[in-house]
This record gives structure tokens, sequence and C-alpha cells, in this order.
């Protein structure tokens, strides 16, 4: 049965539009027996500052604690959900991370939620968003709240 699973990857980034994406795709697992991997990915391709950056030990020491958030995220669905749910969190560009990771689980289907940080922008996409959207050779589902 395990190969007939139908992965589907939840970028997370634990602001609302991402959790609520998650809300509502949880039913869609329920009915087409899908796993869900949710993903966080650490952003580190932004050209900052030496004093800016994050070293190794505070990548680590996010790491951790994001893996924390997303493990607790996966136990709370998975105690009254009858759904598999994993979690996974990469370093990187994030657009570049959900695309990789979709591939190497052979995702069916990317689950991602558009945040609007500037409510005289809200109907256009963020450009991870629309990078991903572009680049995806498999369904994009991305849940837009206003």
């Amino acid at each position: 049965m395990k190969g007939l699973r139908r992965h589907i990857l939840v970028a997370v980034d634990f602001h609302e539009t991402s959790l609520t994406a998650l809300d509502q795709i949880i039913h869609l697992a329920n009915f087409v027996r899908g796993h869900i991997v949710l993903l966080h990915v650490i952003e580190t391709g932004y050209f900052l500052p030496e004093g800016f950056r994050l070293n190794r030990k505070q990548l680590d020491k996010l790491r951790v604690e994001v893996t924390g958030k997303l493990e607790s995220l996966a136990n709370r669905y998975a105690e009254h959900e009858d759904i598999d749910i994993t979690t996974r969190v990469e370093e990187g560009k994030v657009f570049e991370k959900v695309i990789e990771v979709s591939r190497d689980i052979k995702a069916r289907t990317i689950v991602i939620g558009k945040n609007a940080k500037d409510s005289k922008h809200s109907d256009t996409l963020g450009s991870n968003a629309y990078k991903i959207l572009n680049h995806s050779s498999i369904p994009v589902v991305c849940y837009v709240r206003k």
C-alpha cells in the first residue's frame, strides 16, 4: 500500500494562510488516502551584510525549534485525523527547496499559502508562490485568504 500513497507536500511558514491551507488539505488527504509532508524552509538565500546573517550555531538552533513546531503541528492533526503526516526542514531559497523536495518525495500536489503582507497588493502572488507555480511540473494549490 505504501507505493500507492499520494504524497502531498504542504509548505508551512506558520503564518495564518499556510496553517489554514493545511486545515483545508487535510480533508483531501483523507479522501485520497494521501500522505502529507509538512515542509518548512529556513530562508538562507538573502544577500545580507555579515552582521545580519545567521551563523551555523544559530541556524542549528532555529532548525531544532522549527522541527519541534512542525512535529507538534503534525501530532495535533494525527491525533484527530486518520492521516499519515511527516515533517521536513530544509535550508535555502524557499521556491527552490519546495520544488526540490516535491521531486524528491514524488509528490502529487504542492500546497502553499499566499501571505498578503501588503493589503494594496493582496491580489498578487508573492515571489515564492509565483516561482513555485511557474517551476512546478505537478499541480500547485495556492490558498489565498483575504
